[in-house]
């Protein structure tokens, strides 16, 4: 046992001494020597304290064990001092009686705690002195073992540290193995207070804090974040929001998955313990930034951050609300939204009601869904008219441009197909009129509209021409065209960008990236696709066969938005754009996928085509190039005056039809990527809305954009929530709802049923209207109910009607139809003994 009690003040004395007695070494002193105490406690009731180890080592425990002298107000009184100074006598003299010399630092404690006791009175003053030396024990022990005296000192200084020294009254006595516990919490107590008892005229030198303690920084700048709220997680590759955050101060929580650590050296190094690392970080290790980042990450492992960048809803389980409403980038929906094709097409098909004039307004081309439930049949219907109307256009545009002949005699299509064109057009523009409510208007069969595509095909697809006929000529064809065009432009506002070829682009509903796409020129091979693929789900839009082109080559325009609150809805929309080409030249004659597509992730796979040398090798521009370009073919002003408000239009419109579907979270932004397309007459047309826009540098475009706009994101959503006088950018404010004060939607009703009173359900009368008043119920003594009373009465009504019935037949009997009557009136009375009893039975369980 003394062996053991030996271990452990050898180690608190090597302890105190590699430490030099410095008022914070206790931090790891103390769970050092309390870890060591409780594993002999199991082994040992009581502990001897060998005094040859010296008395300040003894002095801590034996303190522990005597009883704890009340202290004055004024200081300590005679009594107290007096039994201290016997007791510090009593160690002195235990210690010349030891042939082992104590420890140096010890030693010289003791010497100049002799030198003090032979000039110091029994005065008042000179007890407060002695108290400081001896009383190892008070709330101050620690601060005392550390102190040398000081002639410099004084005494006034003394004096008023006493108080703060001496013990807690309150605590209690212990016994055997909480000995030395006890007194380990002493030194404990007195730790708090260690730094204001300390004289400033210590000898012992100030140590830096994170030489004994280099984990403390970290957890110092971890706690700081914490209560900032500055930490965050990003999930992907996100560079530049990564570096936007630590820039101002925040702290990032690493993942733990082996797709969050996207590098050799992040999984390398987030393997390790913290202490390894930290042995990395005092070796000037080559990847030490990167150990200070994966220490940080792992003081935050149980923390849940303010902040979270994703590329999926993952954070929303990651970051429960029912903890803290994080920073979420992303906006969860309960229907399709804008983000996807079907979304799109319900947008399209509602955003009449949601069109404010020089605010929201879609312009989306026609899309249908090829599903079950869909819009089969109004795909149909609107791919024959087209037809018929681009048949018209072709006669028109034909003889405008003289490609080729209208009529001749080698022509295999015969006059009655144009006809059946100008007929269908009439048909749809007494429609739109209203003319179809008085009047039936006969609709075309399928066989006719088939055999007029089979024509149709002939002639704008492969090039022949009408059949000569005597009493028509080509001058009438015109003119009956162009006469119903004219007509059709007021009903038919797609009229100009459908084109004559009738076009078709078959879309997966689900897909991105320009997957699973078709281009389509006849229903057979729409049905065909579909057949051929059952797992997928379709829509189908109209083509835009007449865009504007840049040296005859397509392009379309991504441009972004930010969605940073969803209540009240606030939308913003970047300043800049940029503008990707298709790889070839454009061409209706062929439909494949680099010349229609402008997808960057399509035309990556093809080489460029031989096309005008102004076009860039990586096909893209930003803003800037497009505005110059149109300056430069006169339109300088049309960007600020078209193209931009009508895309500020349309994406405003797009998220106003599908808001009631937003999820009204708090705390929820996102980013996403528009794609428009340009008409002829420069009306920007919104094809899809992404959202998981690509935001890395895959051409010197993207490479100087993309981070750009992540960085104005953050300029955003933290700085300038935060701070409503930061600057926010590129992005500008696109529109501000009004917010919602009821989020749920949901409907309940909650309550009682309400009593008829017996005297109201009697007085009840019917009118032409069906009205029925109901007067406020009252309280009624009894436990009548009214539907019993109410049952009760209807039972007896038909029992009575039973009853004159059989007297009725009673009185019509005669011999030829005796048997009949019997057998009914047996049928007769047994109902009525029926309803006899259901009447009681009735009565009996409502207790009237």
């Amino acid at each position: 046992m003394e062996n053991d009690i030996k271990t452990i003040l050898e180690e608190l004395k090597r302890k105190l001494k590699d430490y030099k007695l410095h008022q914070d070494s206790y931090s790891d002193v103390i769970p050092t020597l309390e870890r060591m105490v409780k594993e002999h406690m199991t082994r040992y009731e009581q502990h001897a304290i060998p005094q040859e180890y010296g008395d300040e080592y003894a002095e801590i425990f034996i303190k522990a064990t005597e009883p704890e002298p009340e202290p004055t107000v004024s200081g300590v009184d005679d009594q107290q001092s007096k039994n201290l100074g016997d007791n510090k006598n009593n160690t002195i003299k235990s210690e010349g009686d030891k042939k082992q010399a104590p420890p140096n630092n010890v030693t010289s404690n003791n010497k100049s705690a002799n030198g003090d006791k032979k000039s110091i009175s029994k005065s008042s003053k000179v007890l407060s002195n002695k108290q400081t030396n001896n009383n190892n024990n008070n709330k101050d022990n620690c601060n005392a073992t550390k102190t040398v005296k000081n002639d410099k000192i004084k005494s006034e200084e003394i004096k008023k540290s006493v108080p703060k020294m001496l013990p807690d009254k309150t605590r209690t006595q212990t016994k055997g193995p909480n000995k030395i516990l006890s007194a380990i919490d002493t030194v404990k107590r007195s730790v708090t207070n260690s730094a204001q008892v300390r004289p400033k005229s210590s000898m012992w030198p100030t140590v830096d804090r994170n030489v004994y303690n280099p984990l403390a920084k970290y957890k110092d700048e971890v706690d700081a974040a914490i209560k900032a709220k500055k930490t965050f997680t990003v999930k992907g590759s996100f560079p530049a929001i990564r570096r936007a955050l630590l820039r101002r101060g925040w702290i990032e929580k690493l993942g733990t998955t082996h797709r969050d650590l996207n590098t050799a050296d992040l999984r390398t190094y987030a393997s390790k313990a913290i202490v390894e690392l930290l042995d990395l970080i005092r070796q000037n290790h080559p990847e030490s930034n990167l150990c200070k980042r994966i220490i940080r990450s792992k003081l935050l492992i149980n923390h849940q951050v303010d902040f979270y960048w994703g590329f999926n809803y993952h954070g929303f389980r990651e970051c429960p609300d029912k903890n803290k409403l994080t920073l979420i980038n992303k906006i969860r929906w309960y229907s399709p939204t804008y983000t996807s094709k079907q979304g799109m097409c319900i947008s399209s098909q509602k955003a009449f009601w949601f069109n404010i004039p020089g605010v929201a307004g879609l312009n989306h081309p026609r899309s249908y869904r090829l599903v079950k439930d869909g819009d089969v049949e109004d795909f149909v219907k609107d791919f024959n008219l087209t037809a018929a109307m681009s048949l018209l256009k072709w006669v028109q545009i034909t003889k405008e441009t003289g490609q080729c002949r209208i009529i001749s005699s080698s022509g295999k299509v015969p006059i009655k197909i144009l006809d059946f064109a100008v007929n269908e057009c009439y048909k749809f523009i007494k429609k739109s009129v209203h003319e179809d409510i008085d009047h039936e208007i006969k609709e075309a069969v399928s066989l006719e509209w088939n055999e007029f595509l089979e024509y149709f095909y002939k002639i704008v697809h492969i090039g022949n021409h009408f059949k000569e006929e005597s009493c028509v000529t080509e001058k009438d064809l015109v003119r009956r065209a162009t006469f119903v065009l004219e007509k059709l432009k007021e009903y038919w506002p797609f009229l100009n960008m459908d084109g004559v070829m009738n076009i078709w682009i078959l879309k997966p509903a689900n897909s991105c990236r320009g997957v699973g796409i078709h281009m389509c020129r006849t229903i057979k091979y729409v049905l065909d696709t579909l057949k051929n693929n059952p797992q997928r789900r379709y829509i189908i839009q109209k083509y835009i066969e007449r865009p504007l082109l840049i040296y005859n080559t397509k392009f379309d325009i991504r441009q972004w938005f930010l969605i940073s609150c969803a209540n009240p809805l606030t939308i913003w929309i970047y300043r800049q754009c940029y503008v990707r080409f298709s790889s070839q030249t454009y061409s209706l004659r062929k439909l494949h996928e680099s010349i229609h597509l402008t997808n960057n992730s399509i035309q990556c796979k093809y080489q460029n085509q031989t096309r005008d040398m102004n076009l860039p090798s990586f096909n893209m521009w930003d803003s800037v190039q497009f505005r110059n370009y149109l300056s430069d073919i006169g339109h300088p002003t049309v960007y600020n005056k078209i193209i931009f408000p009508g895309m500020k239009e349309c994406i405003t419109a797009a998220v106003l039809t599908h808001y009631e579907n937003m999820d009204q979270r708090q705390n929820s932004f996102e980013l996403y990527g528009a794609d428009f397309i340009l008409t002829e007459d420069f009306k920007p047309w919104l094809l899809e809305i992404n959202s998981n826009p690509a935001l890395y540098g895959s051409t010197p475009i993207t490479a100087r954009l993309c981070p750009r706009v992540l960085e104005d994101v953050i300029k955003v959503v933290v700085d300038f929530a935060r701070n409503k006088e930061s600057v926010t950018g590129g992005f500008e404010p696109l529109y501000k709802g009004t917010e919602t004060k009821c989020q749920n939607t949901e409907l309940k009703i909650a309550g009682k049923h309400m009593k008829i009173q017996d005297s109201e359900q009697n007085n009840i009368q019917g009118n032409e209207y069906n009205v029925v008043k109901v007067k406020s119920p009252q309280k009624k003594t009894g436990k009548v109910k009214d539907i019993g009373i109410s049952m009760k009465k209807t039972l007896e009504d038909l029992l009575n009607l039973i009853q004159s019935e059989r007297e009725r037949r009673e009185s019509l009997l005669d011999d030829e139809t005796q048997t009949y009557t019997e057998e009914y009136v047996d049928e007769v009375t047994e109902t009525e003994e029926i309803v006899s009893h259901d009447i009681g039975s009735f009565c009996e369980i409502i207790k009237i």
